[in-house]
C-alpha cells in the first residue's frame, strides 16, 4: 500500500513535469497528495493558475523546500524532486 502511494505521487509529479521544461508544482507536501479508497495517490493543488503563474502559494512548507530555493518564487522541477524525496521519507515513518 505504501509503495502504491509513493509510486502514485511520483507518477503525478512526473506528469506535471512532462507538460514542459518550465512547469513545476512548487508545493509538494503530504497534504497535497490525495488518496482514493483503493489508496491510489493523486497530486492536488495543481490547476491552470498554478501551472501558468510564476508565483507559488504563499503557504509553502519550508521543510519540503530544497535548500537552494531561498526565494519561494524561484521554483523548479529539481526542487519538486527534492520535495518528493522528503515526502518519500515520510511514507515509511508515517510522520509528516
Amino acid at each position: 500500500t505504501r509503495s502504491r502511494i509513493a509510486l502514485g505521487a511520483a507518477r503525478g509529479i512526473e506528469y506535471i513535469h512532462s507538460r514542459g521544461r518550465d512547469i513545476s508544482h512548487g508545493n509538494i507536501k503530504s497534504s497535497n497528495i490525495l488518496l482514493t479508497r483503493g489508496y491510489n495517490a493523486g497530486v492536488s493543488d495543481v490547476g491552470p493558475a498554478q501551472l501558468v503563474s510564476a508565483t507559488p502559494s504563499a503557504n509553502r512548507i519550508v521543510g519540503y523546500r530544497a535548500p537552494e530555493v531561498t526565494d519561494a518564487r524561484k521554483i523548479s522541477q529539481k526542487a519538486d524532486v527534492y520535495s518528493l524525496g522528503v515526502l518519500l521519507l515520510e511514507i515509511p515513518t508515517g510522520k509528516a
